[in-house]
């Protein structure tokens, strides 16, 4: 039975089996395009996106605004009757705008409801200029796969820096 590969990123081809979906807050506060990520292959261009949100002021422990946040989401469809074991690749841009550690959450659907299957850490600053594989397979069962990657303004402990967005691979024999 035929397997499925794809990259999906924000400077790659989108189709029915792989897109991307964006939020992000107006003017300089959401997603920005960025160059030269020193990766081309599957039809994708070398761009990538990067967010740099800066965290609230507080007043009195209360927050100045509602929470904001930018989200980055790779979609993937197989069209593979499940349950599959696939793995996951992230590029890591070579850019001094990957600068932080990123939580990745994957899902087996494209809505919040959808299962989590995978959920792990990857330090953009020390992983630059490589394709990164995710820690595990992961299980999927019903043919779409959603990775996402939020940029909510606080930081961690490599500092309130720049995270990037380029491609991801999914791959499910």
């Amino acid at each position: 039975m035929p397997g499925f590969t794809a990259v999906a990123g924000p400077s790659c081809p989108r189709d029915t089996t792989r897109s991307v979906r964006i939020e992000a807050l107006p003017g300089r506060d959401g997603w920005k395009d960025a160059a030269s990520s020193g990766w081309r292959g599957a039809g994708c261009g070398d761009g990538f996106l990067f967010s740099e949100l800066r965290g609230d002021e507080r007043h009195g422990g209360e927050p100045a605004e509602p929470a904001r946040r930018n989200v980055f989401q790779w979609r993937f469809t197989t069209g593979l009757p499940g349950p599959r074991h696939c793995t996951l690749s992230v590029y890591v841009p070579k850019s001094g705008l990957a600068g932080q550690r990123v939580w990745y959450t994957v899902r087996d659907g494209f809505d919040e409801e959808a299962r989590t299957v995978g959920e792990f850490t990857l330090d953009q600053r020390v992983r630059q200029g490589q394709w990164v594989p995710a820690p595990a397979p992961l299980v999927i069962t019903g043919g779409l796969v959603m990775v996402e990657i939020a940029d909510d303004g606080h930081g961690n402990t490599t500092g309130n820096q720049a995270m990037a967005a380029g491609p991801v691979r999914l791959s499910c024999p």
